[in-house]
């Protein structure tokens, strides 16, 4: 009767385990998908004000304003500012800060 007890507590121990192995890897995979997607929302941002700089550049260069052009400008600034971490409010940043789930 011992020895029965004893393997339901090592079997029920190897449960618990896997669940902790399981959710400690579930952790690692979500922190890095944040920092990935940090990284290339960053980039995105970086690449959208590469391509106004470039299309500015064009626009300069053939003396003639093109329609619509200045909105699609503010349009696409505003599109990498919000989506720049850079551009985090302190508030914004705490809250991703804590999708970590980091340990005190």
């Amino acid at each position: 009767m011992a020895i029965t007890r004893l393997q339901a507590l090592v079997k029920l121990l190897r449960v618990l385990v896997l669940g902790l192995r399981k959710a400690r890897e579930e952790l690692l995979a979500k922190r890095k998908d944040l920092m990935l997607q940090a990284v290339a929302d960053m980039n995105f941002a970086g690449q959208v004000r590469s391509l106004i700089d470039i299309f500015q550049k064009k626009s300069a260069s053939k003396g003639r304003s093109i329609e619509g052009f200045y909105r699609w400008v503010r349009l696409a600034n505003h599109y990498a500012n919000i989506t720049d971490p850079k551009n985090l409010s302190i508030d914004s940043f705490e809250a991703w800060v804590r999708k970590f789930k980091l340990k005190h």
